[in-house]
């Protein structure tokens, strides 16, 4: 969804420290963009790298959403990462939405009181300069405040409508009565998770024409079908788990739009020479469609095959389109709830180069399909 000159839609800053307020609301709120299409960094991201790579990420943003809190005056990283959004604002025409959490507001920037204090009396008077300056220019602008916890649900909802309709994305979650149709009579579950949608997804990425790949290579293609790659797709996912009729009738859909897809149990009869078969097809792919499971994560095999295809996606451009098939992104991202308790059942040896590759493709836009119902599945998935 992100513009094809930027890495995401979304940048959003926030002191991670704060676990209320990360938990709470940043991961509610990363949540509802992605299940919306919406291409999503949150700089929490960036803890184990430097703060080079944060400023580096927010230059990548078209949308940055600072979340104002407490705690967010007494980090320097955060107000590192303010300046670098405000120089972005003027240079790069970024939009920047200012989110008071509970507690705070505009005036606890203008005035920069005791909240600020302790920080700025450690550092050299330029600096503070540099970020009282900002956050000045931040409260000017207009934002949302967080007034009331049981209301949470409804700030975010703005948020993302808000988002929406600045970067011109069609929305496709809030568009809808309390039965859960929108104005036209469609269900969202249909309109949503279906699988003529994702179907039509491929066949639009399928058509593009130039890939920008990492060593900024141009690759052309007049037509879906190129001399540089062998598949079309292919389709990572559990084979034994919840999802696998799911995937089964994707596939089948794939082929009768004449899209030439490889599964990821198709050489089940040749144990020996299936990974490296895998791996193989994953290069030769134009686009990897990764089915996320609650029980995705206790196989290895799909693990390396991630790692693999988040691989290809940073060296040759490689299009990546994840679906949470009962999954929460976030659950992903962190490896948490029943899909991180599936995670840490694998042996430790390559725990951290698989924890990097699901921190990579939680933060890409995606599509979310939460409890299908086994009776409505086969009328979802239908394709005229």
């Amino acid at each position: 969804m992100a513009d094809p000159w930027k890495k995401y839609d979304v940048f959003i800053s926030f002191n991670g420290e704060d676990e209320d307020t990360r938990n709470n609301f940043v991961d509610h709120l990363y949540t509802a963009l992605i299940q919306n299409g919406i291409t999503t960094f949150k700089d929490d991201d960036v803890v184990e790298k430097s703060k080079a790579s944060s400023l580096k990420e927010i230059e990548e943003a078209r949308f940055s959403i600072v979340v104002f809190s407490k705690s967010y005056g007494s980090s320097a990283w955060c107000l590192d990462e303010l300046v670098k959004i405000m120089e972005c604002s003027k240079t790069k025409e970024q939009f920047v939405l200012p989110v008071y959490y509970y507690d705070f507001n505009p005036s606890n920037l203008r005035r920069q009181g005791s909240v600020f204090g302790g920080l700025f009396a450690k550092y050299e008077i330029e600096k503070v300069r540099a970020w009282t300056s900002v956050l000045v220019e931040a409260a000017n602008l207009n934002g949302i405040g967080l007034i009331d916890f049981r209301h949470q649900a409804k700030h975010i909802k703005e948020i993302v409508e808000m988002v929406l309709s600045k970067l011109n994305i069609k929305n496709f979650n809030y568009n809808q009565n309390e039965t859960g149709k929108n104005k036209h009579g469609d269900t969202s579950l249909e309109k949503h998770i279906g699988i003529e949608h994702h179907v039509q997804q491929v066949r639009q990425l399928l058509q593009v024409k130039t890939v920008k790949t990492a060593s900024n290579t141009v690759l052309t293609s007049s037509s879906p079908r190129s001399s540089w790659w062998t598949y079309d797709v292919f389709m990572c996912f559990k084979s034994n788990d919840t999802c696998k009729d799911f995937a089964d009738r994707l596939y089948c859909a794939l082929k009768q739009h004449d899209i030439y897809a490889f599964r990821n149990d198709e050489a089940l009869d040749r144990v020996e020479s299936m990974f490296s078969d895998c791996l193989k097809a994953i290069e030769e792919s134009y686009i990897s469609v990764i089915v996320f499971s609650k029980n995705y994560a206790s196989s290895s095999w799909c693990l390396d095959e991630l790692v693999k295809i988040m691989n290809c996606n940073e060296r040759y451009g490689q299009m990546v389109y994840p679906i949470f098939y009962d999954v929460d992104p976030s659950d992903v991202r962190h490896q948490k709830g029943i899909f991180g308790e599936a995670f840490m059942r694998n042996k430790p040896e390559n725990i951290e180069i698989w924890r990097k590759a699901l921190v990579k493709v939680g933060s890409l836009a995606g599509w979310y399909l939460n409890c299908t119902p086994r009776s409505d599945e086969a009328t979802i998935i239908k394709i005229p």
